[in-house]
């Protein structure tokens, strides 16, 4: 005999098949109810597809442009002639790189985008701070505006400005900084009241290869078991987390440089010894920015010195604890400039460098025998909100012509401009940079997004020529570690009088100028 339980499971679903049974024969097949119901569940569909498209498309960010085509106009750009990565290509050939498609494809995607054209005229600097520059946009546009864009070297950015050639670009409907090609510390740290002349980001071709990075040999941090040393002293697992964890600190830094001194033979720290951490010239400021700190503030809508620079006690426990490092210990050692930086990275003589990121694409991206990564430039402590670096000079800007005609369409050109070289034209820079590594090793592209993010504009420092005839914001740092001195109450002495004056004067300058 067939078991109770199986006999009720087998009733039960004789009654289940014969309910449906009816209800399926008592319900007319056209009527109201159906079509209700059948119309619900379609429509339910279509929402939850709606909505999945939403969520995804959502990733994107959306633009001020979409939507916008204009009538085939003609925009002239004049554009300095960048040493490393140009700004425009005019057409592509068989010699023709990866970036050279990329920066190619930005600018004829912004075309078609819009339906405008563009004609650039290059200014081949030699040298590359030419001043002749800023004379020829100045006496073409005070002639009637024969220029609608300038993309300019950022060290004539202030020049510009103050000569009335750049239009606010805070007036033009076409521009959302808020879109992540635009770095909000740009607009934060150089917006006076409600003008802004120039902008960079994404758009810049070389700002990438400008930013400050701590390059890092990946077999010295094995053979100097240096992630043993992080788990034992401070309980992470290696340097990425350190730097994912908001932990990657100059303390730190320093320490884990300490006893990496290997001397090869000749006296003295020469060329062939093993080193901690090597630097040049040029990138010492960053020893003061990393802390998140700037020279010029933008406070009640004009500029002052930052509390943070005039401050003795801060800026003298920079000095002190970078000096110590360099000159009373083996572990660091200066480089005479950008090429006897990247010769003792690159010849496995150095366990961190602190350059810009050019440094890989010159060198190190063709060097099959170097396994390196890169850093974002360490906080000062821990509890800093973010990591920060000053860019290398020279880097592009861009503005527009204050006496173009077509400044509305120039500024939807720029946008454009700027969020394909977000998409397509960073990604490209990135894995040139990388080796093309920059999909293959998740890591090490999350650093170089981290060294990138950190980016800081400081408006002492962009407009450095301003503020006197020895550029004060630029200068008396670097003096001060140059020659080995903490004493930052005496660097300072008079320049903070000129420095004030010169904040002033520079923020009315820029209040006065019109839109």
């Amino acid at each position: 005999m067939m078991p109770i339980k199986k006999m009720l499971l087998l009733l039960l679903a004789l009654l289940m098949t014969l309910s449906v049974f009816t209800a399926c024969n008592t319900a007319e097949p056209d009527s109201k109810e159906t079509d209700t119901e059948t119309a619900t569940e379609t429509e339910t569909d279509s929402v939850t597809a709606e909505q999945e498209t939403t969520t995804e498309e959502d990733t994107t960010p959306s633009s001020v442009l979409d939507g916008v085509k204009f009538n085939g106009e003609i925009l002239h750009v004049f554009s300095w002639t960048p040493t490393n990565i140009v700004e425009h290509v005019e057409e592509l050939t068989e010699e023709s790189t990866l970036i050279d498609q990329a920066v190619f494809n930005r600018c004829d995607y912004a075309e078609t985008r819009l339906n405008v054209k563009t004609q650039w005229e290059q200014y081949p600097m030699q040298p590359e701070y030419d001043p002749e520059f800023i004379e020829t946009i100045d006496r073409e546009n005070s002639n009637g505006g024969k220029y609608d864009l300038v993309v300019n070297v950022s060290k004539f950015a202030h020049a510009l400005t103050t000569r009335g050639v750049y239009s606010n670009l805070n007036r033009y409907e076409y521009l959302d900084f808020d879109h992540p090609a635009w770095p909000a510390s740009l607009i934060k740290d150089v917006t006076v009241g409600d003008k802004l002349y120039f902008a960079t980001g994404d758009i810049s071709t070389n700002l990438v290869f400008m930013t400050s990075v701590v390059f890092f040999n990946k077999d010295l941090v094995k053979d100097l078991t240096i992630n043993e040393k992080i788990q034992a002293k401070w309980g992470e697992k290696d340097l990425y987390d350190l730097v994912t964890k908001g932990r990657w600190t100059l303390d730190k830094m320093l320490t884990l440089c300490e006893e990496t001194y290997l001397d090869r033979g000749a006296p003295g720290k020469t060329v062939g010894d093993r080193f901690g951490l090597s630097t040049y010239g040029d990138l010492i400021d960053n020893f003061y920015y990393g802390g998140g700190y700037t020279t010029i503030v933008v406070e009640d809508g004009g500029f002052t010195v930052s509390p943070d620079f005039i401050n003795p006690e801060l800026v003298g426990k920079i000095l002190s604890q970078v000096n110590e490092f360099f000159y009373d210990t083996p572990d660091g050692v200066f480089a005479s400039g950008p090429s006897g930086a990247w010769d003792a990275f690159g010849n496995g003589e150095v366990l961190f460098s602190l350059a810009p990121a050019s440094h890989a694409y010159q060198r190190h991206a063709n060097n099959e025998d170097l396994n390196y990564s890169v850093l974002p430039v360490p906080k000062h402590s821990e509890s800093q909100e973010s990591y920060a670096c000053t860019q290398s000079f020279p880097y592009s800007m861009y503005g527009i012509c204050s006496q173009s005609k077509y400044t509305k369409i120039a500024a939807a050109f720029i946008q454009a401009l700027a969020e394909e070289s977000y998409e397509v034209t960073r990604p490209a820079l990135f894995d040139k940079l990388m080796k093309g590594r920059y999909a293959e090793d998740p890591e090490d592209a999350e650093m170089w997004e981290y060294a990138v993010a950190a980016n800081v504009f400081d408006v002492g420092r962009i407009f450095s020529g301003a503020f006197g005839e020895q550029n004060l914001t630029v200068s008396l740092f670097k003096s001060r570690i140059n020659s080995d001195n903490d004493n930052w109450s005496q660097a300072l002495g008079t320049n903070v009088v000129s420095l004030t004056i010169y904040a002033s004067q520079l923020a009315g300058e820029i209040l006065a100028l019109p839109d």
